[in-house]
């Protein structure tokens, strides 16, 4: 959360922050930093609801941190 300036990558929110995996732990996804994002709750919360989960996760892993 440090390294993503303790904002919701998505929004930009700095409230109810939560550690996102890219590559879902599911999926044998790992712990470590590059693998993270911090999302907001809410945003979270759509990521995982979404019929689009798949999509809005690839948009994620592309970004270079």
């Amino acid at each position: 959360m440090e390294r993503d300036g303790w904002k919701c990558q998505v929004c930009g929110s700095s409230q109810n922050l939560q550690a996102h995996h890219k590559t879902f732990r599911s999926r044998q996804g790992s712990d470590e930093d590059l693998n993270l994002i911090t999302l907001c709750a809410e945003c979270h919360a759509q990521l995982h609801g979404s019929d689009r989960s798949e999509e809005h996760t690839s948009e994620l892993q592309s970004r270079q941190y």
